[in-house]
């Protein structure tokens, strides 16, 4: 193989490396929490009301596919990972048990514990038929990032079964958020280090067959 095979080949295992799936980290945070029914945690001080930022993360793979593709008004997609960050109860990315999917609805989108939608689930209301468009991830996501935010329904709904918190605490209630946010962190936009091997092998081969053609025609 010449040099510049060698150096096509490189540069085509450097595409290769960046177009396959990535984990995409989302975050949804909600803020101004006022309780609706009740607002109770078990083995973090039973019975109290935390006040601060509630922060939900979990990890998606970029090609997941949509698991309720029978209802095209719904996109549903498995999630790991997920995480609750609340400072007044001393929570830094404790990990949620029993959050497994992250949803979207025509006019609403965030985690849940079940396919079918069940009692344990965060949400982020949007216009009417905002996610209506929308048919993969990357759809979803796009739409999500332009959502207009700050609903009354927006919050979160562990009312029967709490949060199972993976140190062993339970947290239940029914929380409005006076705001929320959504970001996506998606790391397909930064080279994994593999990737920086073979962009350097590359760049390396390239100079080499400038030098020797230089020297050729010196």
């Amino acid at each position: 193989m010449n040099k510049k095979s060698s150096l096509a080949a490189l540069l085509a295992c450097t595409a290769v490396a960046a177009a396959h799936a990535t984990p995409i980290q989302v975050t949804q945070t909600f803020s101004n929490v006022t309780w609706n029914d009740y607002g109770v945690v078990e083995g973090l001080g039973f019975g109290t009301q935390p006040t601060g930022d509630w922060i939900f993360s979990g990890t998606i793979d970029s090609e997941a596919v949509d698991l309720r593709p029978d209802y095209a008004e719904i996109g549903m997609f498995e999630a790991s990972n997920i995480t609750l960050t609340q400072a007044d109860l001393g929570l830094d990315a404790v990990g949620i048990n029993n959050l497994h999917y992250l949803y979207f609805l025509p006019d609403r989108f965030g985690f849940d514990s079940n396919i079918n939608f069940g009692s344990v689930w965060t949400r982020t209301v949007t216009d009417t038929d905002h996610f209506l468009s929308a048919n993969t991830l990357s759809g979803y996501l796009a739409l999500a990032s332009s959502a207009s935010v700050n609903h009354p329904e927006d919050g979160f709904g562990p009312q029967w079964g709490g949060f199972d918190l993976a140190n062993g605490s339970r947290v239940f209630g029914w929380g409005h958020a006076g705001a929320s946010t959504f970001t996506i962190s998606d790391p397909t936009l930064v080279p994994e280090p593999g990737m920086f091997s073979l962009v350097l092998v590359a760049i390396g081969a390239g100079m080499l067959i400038r030098r020797r053609r230089g020297l050729a025609t010196a």
